[in-house]
C-alpha cells in the first residue's frame, strides 16, 4: 500500500518538479517553499524505494519446478541476474545529486540525467500489479470491484489532465 502511495507522488510531482524547474529563478518565495518541500519528501521516498531494493533480497521466489526458494545467497543471486533490480537501481539512484550540472553546461548531460529522474514514473507500473492482486482477491465483493474501476478511471483522468497541464507549462516556460 505504501509503495503504491509512493508511486502516485511521484506520478504527481515528477511532472511538475520537471515543469516548474524550467522557471525557478522567477517564481516567488511562498512556490518555491513548495517546490523545496516536494523535492525534500521525494528524497524520502526515494530512500523507500532503496529500503524496497534492499528488501527484495530477502523475498523468497518460485524456481521453475514450483518450489519456493528461501536460501538467502540464490535469492540474492537471482535478484541481482533479474532485469528488474538493475533498472531499480537505476531510477533509484539521485543523479541529479550525484552529477552536479551548472545552468548551461553540457546541455546533453544535463537533459540524460532529468530523463533518468523521470523514468521513476514507470514504477507506476508496479503499482498496477498491486492493485490487480488486490482485485483478484476472491473476498472483494462485485461492487466493490465497479468502485474500484471508477476510482481508477478517475485517477487516470486525472493523471493525464495533470501531466498535459505540466508539458504545457513546460513549453510556455521554455518558448519564453
Amino acid at each position: 500500500m505504501f509503495y503504491t502511495i509512493c508511486c502516485s507522488f511521484d506520478s504527481f510531482t515528477i511532472p511538475f518538479l520537471w515543469s516548474f524547474s524550467v522557471t525557478k529563478d522567477g517564481l516567488d518565495i511562498s512556490m518555491m517553499w513548495y517546490i523545496n518541500t516536494l523535492e525534500w519528501v521525494g528524497y524520502v521516498v526515494n530512500v523507500f524505494y532503496l529500503l524496497d531494493i534492499l528488501v527484495k533480497f530477502n523475498v523468497a521466489y518460485f524456481n521453475e519446478i514450483g518450489e519456493r526458494i528461501y536460501d538467502r545467497k540464490k535469492i540474492f543471486l537471482k535478484y541481482l541476474t533479474w532485469k528488474h533490480f538493475w533498472f531499480d537501481l537505476i531510477i533509484t539512484i539521485p543523479w541529479h545529486l550525484l552529477i552536479n550540472i551548472n545552468e548551461g553546461e553540457h546541455p546533453l548531460l544535463k537533459a540524460t540525467v532529468r530523463l533518468l529522474g523521470t523514468l521513476r514514473i514507470i514504477r507506476l507500473m508496479k503499482a498496477r500489479k498491486v492493485y490487480e492482486q488486490i482485485r483478484d482477491t476472491s473476498w472483494i465483493s462485485k461492487k466493490f470491484r465497479v468502485v474500484g474501476r471508477i476510482f481508477r478511471l478517475v485517477v487516470v483522468i486525472l493523471l493525464a489532465a495533470h501531466w498535459g497541464g505540466c508539458v504545457w507549462h513546460y513549453i510556455g516556460a521554455y518558448s519564453v
